[in-house]
């Protein structure tokens, strides 16, 4: 897969961030957003298939990804096919942290360090490059305005923006505005 293009966690996460406070938009269901993001992202890899109800790893090659190699790991680690809600679900401790450490090795975001109240210590994160976060809404945009189904990675984008509750810190006070067709969003 190599690292010529941003993956779904990483856009997913990119569209949560918020470019004035340095949070994350629905901290709670962005974490497993996140999870489902790496299924669909290894899914698309060809690493993965459904297998009934469940996910089977299909091609255990690494995909060239360290976080995704370590889910696809884990995944094929456990020998049987697992159930996609488990496997979101599940434990994924730290998994929005990983992402975000990520993308400040790789530059897209950067720390900024700080307190809240005066005494603990908090670390916000900024989008260093803020044309990479518009194109990402951009290609969700186009798919709204144009009413054209968008290529499955958009699809799926939109998708998992839209069932962590995205669509309120993405398009505030649009509730009634067209939605990408099939994505909810």
């Amino acid at each position: 897969m190599g690292r010529s293009r941003r993956t779904i966690p990483e856009e997913l996460l990119l569209l949560a961030l918020d470019p004035t406070t340095g949070t994350t938009a629905q901290p709670q269901s962005l974490d497993l957003g996140l999870a489902g993001a790496q299924l669909v992202e290894l899914a698309l890899a060809g690493r993965i298939a459904p297998d009934g109800d469940r996910i089977a790893v299909v091609v255990p090659r690494p995909t060239g990804d360290p976080t995704l190699d370590c889910a696809l790991e884990l995944l094929r680690r456990r020998g049987a096919p697992v159930r996609a809600v488990h496997w979101i679900g599940g434990p994924r401790l730290g998994l929005r942290q990983t992402y975000l450490s990520h993308l400040e090795r790789c530059g897209m975001v950067h720390a900024v360090a700080g307190q809240m109240c005066g005494v603990l210590p908090t670390t916000r994160y900024q989008a260093t490059d803020t044309e990479i976060s518009r194109e990402i809404r951009a290609r969700l945009d186009s798919a709204i305005r144009t009413g054209v189904p968008p290529d499955p990675r958009t699809a799926a984008l939109a998708a998992l923006a839209h069932a962590v509750g995205l669509g309120k810190h993405l398009y505030p006070g649009n509730e009634d505005a067209p939605r990408v067709p099939g994505c909810g969003i």
